[in-house]
């Protein structure tokens, strides 16, 4: 059986840490959307959001709020008791792999304003460089 959830979205929030039994646990909130038509055939763009929990070492400061991620982990169900002794349930997803998609970015802003990177584009421009070195047959094209 298989319990596996992959995310890609923005943090609603600053991600926030807290040491719980000698763990670091980090948490925040995801928006992932979706954009469909309805009955009348309207454009409908949707969010829903996700909690997310993350265990271990973390680097926080790089999870602020707009930051796009891509969140791998297992989708976990669970209760407590709220301070009023009421009984919750939460779904969350716990991740064991947080992957940085895109730096935060401000919605005034128009789109192009922050070209947005992605690890693709880095792993691209690092095989065009590397086919440029490989082009290159040791002579110069200086005049002397």
């Amino acid at each position: 059986m298989v319990n596996k959830a992959i995310l890609i979205g923005r943090l609603g929030n600053d991600a926030v840490q807290k040491d719980v039994t000698g763990k670091t646990v980090t948490s925040f909130s995801l928006a992932t959307s979706e954009t469909y038509k309805d009955k009348k055939g309207e454009v409908v763009d949707a969010a829903t959001w996700h909690n997310i929990t993350h265990w271990g070492a973390l680097d926080a400061s790089l999870f602020k709020k707009g930051t796009l991620v891509c969140v791998e982990g297992k989708i976990n169900n669970r209760s407590y008791l709220d301070k009023d002794g009421i009984k919750k349930y939460i779904s969350e997803i716990i991740a064991n792999k947080l992957t940085l998609v895109s730096a935060n970015y401000t919605p005034s802003e128009p789109s192009n304003a922050h070209p947005r990177r992605t690890a693709s584009d880095s792993i691209n421009e690092r095989q065009q460089d590397s086919s440029k070195q490989q082009q290159h047959d040791g002579h110069d094209d200086l005049p002397f």
